[in-house]
């Protein structure tokens, strides 16, 4: 089963935005098919390492703060928090079945 993970879907299939370097903090969306769940995971904490990186900040501090309205709406701050969510979405299912196999 093939995955692909996009920051803007929180289920199956998964789709999302990576980041592609640019002169200034642009995400240029590219979808990017996954062949397994942890994939589509590992790519998600990349993409959101990225953003912790260049706003210095941990993503669920900046989520948290996002869901708050302390942030503005700026297209950097929306794409980080639907790659958080996802990544939260899909942490959780693959915790869950890790936990039903057990």
């Amino acid at each position: 089963q093939n995955l692909t993970v996009q920051s803007s879907m929180i289920c199956p299939p998964y789709t999302t935005s990576l980041a592609l370097e640019t002169t200034r903090f642009y995400m240029r969306k590219q979808i990017v098919e996954y062949t397994s769940p942890l994939d589509a995971l590992i790519a998600l904490a990349k993409q959101l390492n990225t953003y912790e990186t260049h706003y210095q900040m941990d993503s669920a501090l900046f989520f948290e703060q996002y869901s708050q309205g302390k942030t503005t709406d700026d297209e950097d701050f929306v794409e980080w928090a639907g790659s958080y969510q996802h990544y939260l979405a899909l942490h959780q299912e693959l915790e869950n079945k890790l936990n039903n196999v057990a």
